[in-house]
């Protein structure tokens, strides 16, 4: 956090430098989608840097922003799922691409108010979020959402994998 996207080829004994276009280099989360790198970046006021979602499409090398119809805020996870890609956002927000992140729109209403989202996983058009109020699913790319309570002990769910229809939550 702060230093920004470095790449080892080596498994790790070397580390190159990949922030060329990154403006305030805290990055909170790294995924890749075929060729296309992306990364969540924080909104950070004392440093005058707009938070969002940021593409690399030649390995790290250069950096756009993709933000269009994103607030100016930090996100805290990606998730990709069948042409879609979602980002979750610190003020617990979800939102969907579905056009490779050129514009999002956002895709939450969580049934009982704001929740913190630690973390996303997506399997076919199923997404999972892990909140501090437990799992909520979306079986409809995101239109409605349904909290999954029954089974946790305590609601706090900071990690989530899933693979088909195995998910696991911790």
């Amino acid at each position: 956090y702060g230093g920004g996207v470095f790449l080892t080829t080596d498994n790790g004994i070397n580390w190159i430098e990949k922030n060329e276009g990154i403006p305030i280099k805290a990055i909170y989360c790294i995924e890749f989608n075929n060729s296309n790198v992306y990364i969540g970046t924080t909104k950070n006021i004392q440093l005058g840097g707009k938070g969002g979602v940021m593409i690399s499409t030649d390995n790290g090398n250069n950096w756009s922003s993709i933000n269009e119809g994103l607030p100016d805020i930090t996100i805290y996870d990606l998730a990709f799922g069948e042409n879609s890609i979602y980002a979750s956002s610190q003020l617990g927000d979800v939102y969907k691409s579905n056009d490779n992140g050129q514009s999002w729109q956002s895709c939450s209403s969580f049934p009982y108010g704001s929740v913190m989202i630690n973390d996303l996983a997506v399997s076919n058009e199923n997404i999972f979020v892990g909140t501090h109020r437990g799992v909520f699913l979306s079986n409809n790319k995101g239109s409605n959402w349904i909290w999954l309570d029954s089974i946790f002990f305590s609601p706090v769910i900071q990690c989530l994998y899933v693979g088909g229809e195995t998910l696991y939550a911790g």
